[in-house]
């Protein structure tokens, strides 16, 4: 496994060091984008009281802020992309592969999912549990999450294994690239909500930029180390599947499931009084379930990519 810059020993640590600067501006872009999302939801919150925006509104300025941060990816990513050099649209990791394939993909990311929450939520009943489901999970809903969840899947695979990981391969060999990478992608879903507390009356345009330092160096205490151990497998996980399959359709196809079912988890409990919604990836049997994984995919031979 060896790394994609080669013998050349003046390579030097030009992809982390892009890396690097394509997160730092990610970070500042979010802290301009997140006040105007906040108050643009305000704004249609107060004209269409009862609708989605008051929804949005509950759930606080640094859930703004996260969002900010994904737009600013997006943004982002292309100028960044030009300026690596990285090639993604003739990158072999992005040859098409079977529709049946990556369907089998995302079943299998959702199942896996769907057990662990099964087991860990096991003692919940199963009348009540089928009953919410049947009322809950309508096709125009399930439509609605599984959209989200591909559009999720698809982004930040794109983000994490299609650049990040590339950038990362400019410097390290494969299995440290897909360590750091693992590591970054999680600490880009702890998110700076645990730190930063902003009520809506104290939003102003300028409160982005207090979520920045927690955002850039992590929020996280004890209470998240196992979350982040969980993100970090998942991370390597949806790697492996890259490497050893040699399609970024895979990691898709398996991320996308593995949100559909936590989305389709919380819809359903939300219809259960005095539910408790416990997060599949904060379980220690998600951790042994994944490490038992990254063991399975580790011994399979690696797909070039080629076609």
């Amino acid at each position: 496994m060896k790394s994609i810059r080669g013998n050349n020993p003046c390579a030097g640590m030009r992809g982390t060091v892009l890396l690097l600067l394509f997160y730092a501006s990610t970070l500042l872009l979010a802290a301009v984008i997140a006040p105007m999302l906040f108050f643009g939801a305000k704004y249609c919150a107060e004209i269409f009281s009862g609708g989605p925006f008051q929804h949005f509104m509950g759930k606080g300025f640094c859930k703004f802020f996260d969002r900010a941060r994904l737009i600013a990816f997006a943004i982002l990513l292309v100028p960044f992309v030009k300026i690596s050099g990285v090639k993604i649209s003739r990158d072999p990791w992005f040859r098409k592969v079977s529709p049946l394939r990556a369907l089998w993909t995302f079943i299998a990311g959702f199942v896996l999912l769907c057990a662990l929450f099964a087991w860990f939520d096991r003692d919940i009943a199963a009348g009540a549990f089928k009953c919410a489901a049947g009322k809950v999970l309508a096709a125009p809903l399930t439509a609605k999450l599984m959209l989200g969840a591909v559009a999720i899947g698809l982004c930040e695979e794109i983000i994490f294994r299609g650049f990040a990981l590339r950038l990362l391969l400019m410097d390290f060999k494969m299995p440290f690239a897909i360590a750091i990478g693992s590591l970054f992608f999680a600490h880009c879903h702890i998110g700076a909500s645990a730190a930063v507390k902003i009520s809506p009356a104290d939003v102003t345009i300028f409160s982005g930029f207090r979520c920045l330092v927690p955002a850039a160096f992590g929020s996280g205490g004890i209470s998240d180390l196992q979350n982040y151990a969980n993100l970090v497998a998942f991370g390597t996980v949806l790697s492996l599947l890259l490497v050893r399959f040699g399609s970024i359709w895979y990691p898709i196809a398996y991320h996308s499931g593995a949100v559909f079912a936590i989305a389709a988890h919380r819809a359903v409990a939300r219809t259960i009084p005095g539910y408790h919604c416990c997060g599949a990836l904060s379980s220690s049997a998600a951790f042994a379930v994944q490490i038992l994984l990254i063991l399975l995919l580790s011994s399979l031979p690696i797909n070039s990519g080629k076609r």
